[in-house]
Parts: C-alpha cells; structure tokens; sequence
C-alpha cells in the first residue's frame, strides 16, 4: 500500500468521487499537506434540489485536520463548483468538513471535546491554532446543537439567576430538572427572560402546559413569568427544596426563599 492510499483509507474516501493524488511531509516545523482530487467526469448533487450535475470550476481550499502524530496535517484540495439548471452555480459539499469551515470534522469534533474540559485559550496553545478561529467553530457547533435539540419531553423546570460577569450583570438559566440538561440562559433577571424561554420551549417542539412543576427562585418577576406564559400547570417549588415532585408541594404564594 503506497502512503496516498493509506492516507485515502485513513479519510474513508471509499464510495466517494475523491482520492488522495498527493502527500508532502515539509517545511519548519514539519508539516504533512494531503492533496485530494475528484475522478474527472464526476457529478455531484445540488445541495438545493439534489440533481446530479457536472463540475463548472475549481475552488481551492484548505482544511486543519488531526496531528500526524505530533505534525500539523492539512488537507488541500480544488473544490468543484457546479451549475444546476435551476439554482445556478453552487460549491460541492466534501464529505470531511462542514460547509464553510476550515477544519475537518474529526477537528471538529476533537476541539469540542477539549472545549468541555479546558479553556479555549489552553485549546488554542495545545492544538496551534488562533483562539478566535476556535471560538467562530465552538459558537457554530454549539447554534447547530441548540437548534436541532427536542425539548418535547420536558415536564420539570429549574430556574436560577447567576452573575455573568463582575458587577450587577444577571443571566437567568433553565434547566431540564430531571435530566439536569442545561436548555436556555437568557439575558437579565425580570419576567421577560421566563417568557423568551416559553417561545423557545415551543420552538423545539415542548408545550408549556406539559410542565408539571418548576424549581426556582421565588422573585417576584420570576413567579410573574411563569404565570403570564402559564408554563407550570401545578406546583411551584423553591429552589432549596427537594426537586422531587410530591403532594403539599409549596405554591408560589407560600414558597419561601
């Protein structure tokens, strides 16, 4: 096996219109770039309409990947644009990176589990990368996830204010209470906050009236927030009580801090 066709195995380009044609291990420090190319003659779908079409040009472009072994890798390949008959000219999606990033998934996906351990100014000395490119991939990563989530199953809520940075600036935070999953931190403590929940709550397929009894920090606004937008259908709970849901369980008027 040459090493183009070990790289080729190692990026799963089987069943795929791409090969790896070059690899070039240089420079100071050493660096290996994998050079792919498409079979000529290849089609590909429109991310529009999906109808197989013809490659109109080239673009090129670059992708960080993983570290062979301890050596900065990338990938380098002429991206083919295509004209569809209906939408015009667009880029072909590869198959090892998101649409406009420059990094491969397997990057991706390595940042991000860093990202759950360390900060990204550690993240960025470890894998050489400028911290404000790994902010722009942490911030879409994390949009992507948050869009896609289900919310449909959530009947108990946990509501808390904390301070976002020095100084009297509050962010109120929802949480799933049976699953402890964080779901929305939304800007300030007042009523408004509990009510931009409740759209979003809708938004990713969860009703109000499913909410069988919310934990929370008996201020005033926030009690005001669940009643407005009728999000607990039942009981209020302090936030030191037991999060269990249980006959006699406090209401908001008799919870006490």
């Amino acid at each position: 096996m040459t090493p183009n066709e070990l790289f080729q195995a190692a990026l799963q380009l089987r069943g795929t219109p791409w090969r790896v044609v070059r690899s070039d291990f240089s420079g100071e420090p050493p660096t290996l770039e994998i050079g792919l190319d498409f079979a000529r003659g290849s089609r590909f779908p429109c991310p529009q309409c999906g109808e197989l079409c013809g490659a109109y040009d080239t673009l090129q472009k670059r992708w960080r990947h993983l570290n062979f072994f301890q050596y900065r890798c990338e990938l380098v390949a002429a991206v083919p644009r295509l004209r569809c008959p209906e939408h015009g000219v667009h880029l072909v999606s590869v198959p090892w990176a998101s649409e406009g990033s420059g990094f491969t998934l397997l990057f991706e996906a390595f940042v991000m589990l860093l990202a759950e351990q360390m900060p990204v100014e550690a993240i960025s000395r470890l894998v050489n990368e400028e911290d404000t490119r790994l902010w722009r991939l942490i911030i879409r990563v994390v949009k992507e996830a948050h869009a896609a989530a289900d919310w449909s199953q959530v009947c108990c809520l946990a509501i808390d204010e904390t301070s976002s940075r020095r100084g009297r600036w509050y962010v109120t935070v929802f949480l799933d209470a049976k699953t402890h999953r964080l779901l929305y931190v939304a800007e300030g403590r007042s009523s408004l906050a509990v009510e931009e929940f409740a759209q979003a709550l809708v938004a990713h397929g969860g009703d109000c009236q499913r909410i069988q009894w919310v934990a929370m920090d008996m201020l005033h606004c926030y009690a005001k927030g669940v009643f407005l937008t009728k999000t607990a259908k039942s009981q209020f709970v302090s936030k030191n009580s037991d999060l269990s849901p249980r006959r006699g369980a406090p209401t908001a008027g008799s919870a006490k801090r």
